[in-house]
């Protein structure tokens, strides 16, 4: 009983997204009952009914980071952000002097191809007292100095907007034109690469070996992505060799 009590309660702290990235054919019996009734029960819940209809219908593949803490509180836009630190090297410090010309840019090109950037993702990112409060164990930082680039899987585009710091792993936002709805994805360097490459480049250095489908949905929510990297990356913060970093 204890068991049980301890797995619908972990369920339950999961994000949707997460929730749904797990295979039940892969679980005890006892977990899927579990896991079915936490999933129906969110499929009845308007503010939680976008996820089902996203994820479903997702020409990406699905890669859902597990988190040990629970999804997004409800409230005003980043409020959970007010007691968070200002961090001394934070993800903005990389592009600070230019990152509000950046954007200014990015929804020029967007408007230009119909494409609506989400209000929260504007928000954000013209908003530097909540960016500052970020930090990353990798290095990333925000960037936003690439245009939209068409996606190769889908009618819509792409735009980076978080690289590591070594630019081998980029968190992109895919946008449609004419459409409100968005997902959050990530793809390695050499996936990045071979979009904004010539069609020579292309030819030369990437046709060989590109796999148009090798990119990844994380989220659908931008500010739930948010809430899920400042939480894992502060945990990841909290030990060894990270403790010393400011």
């Amino acid at each position: 009983m204890a068991d049980t009590a301890h797995l619908r309660k972990h369920y339950a702290q999961l994000a949707t997204e997460e929730l749904l990235s797990f295979e039940l054919d892969d679980l005890a019996e006892e977990a899927q009952v579990i896991l079915s009734a936490e999933l129906d029960a969110r499929r009845a819940d308007p503010d939680e009914a976008h996820h089902f209809r996203k994820m479903a219908g997702s020409p990406f593949k699905l890669d859902t980071w597990p988190t040990d803490h629970p999804p997004l509180p409800k409230g005003p836009p980043y409020f959970w952000l007010k007691e968070s630190a200002t961090q001394a090297h934070h993800m903005g410090a990389e592009r600070e002097e230019t990152l509000a010309a950046d954007l200014q840019s990015l929804r020029a090109s967007c408007s230009a191809l119909q494409l609506e950037l989400p209000q929260g993702f504007l928000f954000f990112m013209d908003s530097p007292s909540l960016w500052k409060k970020f930090r990353s164990v990798n290095g990333g930082f925000f960037d936003l100095r690439r245009q939209p680039v068409r996606c190769p899987t889908t009618h819509g585009y792409l735009i980076p907007f978080i690289s590591d710091q070594q630019y081998c792993h980029f968190y992109l936002m895919h946008l449609t034109p004419g459409s409100r709805t968005y997902e959050i994805v990530w793809a390695d360097a050499s996936y990045t690469d071979a979009l904004y490459a010539t069609p020579e480049l292309f030819a030369r250095n990437h046709e060989h070996d590109f796999d148009a489908s090798d990119i990844h949905l994380c989220n659908v929510d931008f500010e739930a992505f948010m809430w899920n990297h400042y939480h894992d990356h502060e945990k990841r913060f909290a030990f060894p060799p990270f403790q010393a970093v400011d």
